[in-house]
């Protein structure tokens, strides 16, 4: 896959996202946003929070790199690093690995305008990728926001945001069916 294919699929899979997310809460109320429908730890608003904690740490590494990135014709071939690869299968959902203690949500009551934050952040990261061109994603290097020690690159970035964002999003989908079968009972 060329870089510029790694933008448009990363493109096309959060605004897949994006309409997934708006249609599993659509409707909502804010005590089922709150809810913590079968035992999950975190409900539906608490796992939008946590996503916006996080990308509150990815997003600025990611911008910076688009801003410092040589530009380029998008024909390279989009590599990662080893420490991308495993930080995106940790952060995806076919693994459950543990949240650093500044990414849990404060205890809500949140509103259900709370959930806005999914699109727009996410909107923001694709606005950005947009306006920066065709850049050197794989040649250029940032630190991992939460250990610093590791540095990835800005396709590493891309496919960790979208790796943790499938996850939760599928976890908010089941949640919300669950809380919608049980309104309807």
């Amino acid at each position: 896959m060329t870089e510029k294919q790694l933008v448009e699929a990363f493109r096309v899979h959060v605004e897949r996202l994006i309409q997934r997310f708006n249609l599993a809460v659509e409707g909502l109320s804010a005590d089922q946003v709150n809810a913590h429908p079968n035992g999950v730890h975190w409900g539906i608003a608490e796992v939008t929070e946590h996503m916006k904690l996080a990308l509150g740490h990815y997003s600025p590494v990611l911008f910076q790199g688009l801003e410092t990135a040589k530009p380029s014709d998008g024909a390279a071939g989009a590599k990662q690093t080893f420490w991308g690869k495993l930080i995106e299968y940790g952060s995806g959902p076919r693994k459950a690995s543990p949240a650093p203690r500044s990414l849990y949500p404060a205890p809500g009551p949140y509103t259900v305008d709370s959930l806005a934050s999914f699109e727009a952040e996410h909107r923001l990261i694709l606005d950005k990728l947009e306006a920066a061109g065709p850049v050197e994603l794989s040649a250029t290097r940032v630190r991992n926001p939460f250990m610093k020690f590791i540095r990835m690159n800005l396709a590493d970035m891309l496919l960790v945001i979208a790796a943790h964002a499938e996850r939760h999003v599928g976890q908010i989908e089941d949640m919300a069916a669950a809380l919608k079968t049980s309104s309807r009972s």
